[in-house]
């Protein structure tokens, strides 16, 4: 079972939830994608992270995390939400480039009214 799911009740994304979870331990939950394997003893229940306000406190505790341990590196701070592995350092960069390009293209938008 891969792939995204949109389910139609709370009570059928816990029940999708737990399948994923059965068939791999390595899933990621809800809007910012919250791995379980690494970051499922943030909450109490997987079921939690389908609530997008703990979804995003989630997130923002991770990033805030990545980016304290890599005080000046901005670029391998915003990585280090995708991972923390040293091994895969340039995983993370270019993580961080895409998100940054992202930023700006936002930015961009914005300051053209659009």
């Amino acid at each position: 079972m891969s792939g995204s799911k949109y389910p139609d009740s709370q009570a059928e994304a816990a029940r999708l939830l737990q399948r994923y979870i059965q068939e791999d331990p390595l899933t990621d939950v809800g809007m910012m994608q919250i791995n379980l394997r690494w970051n499922g003893a943030r909450v109490k229940s997987p079921e939690m992270l389908l609530d997008p306000e703990t979804n995003i406190a989630v997130a923002a505790q991770i990033l805030c995390e990545a980016l304290s341990v890599k005080r000046n590196d901005i670029e391998l701070g915003i990585g280090g939400y995708h991972t923390m592995n040293p091994e895969r350092e340039a995983d993370a960069r270019a993580y961080a480039r895409n998100v940054l390009m992202i930023w700006r293209s936002l930015q961009a938008l914005e300051k053209s009214g659009s």
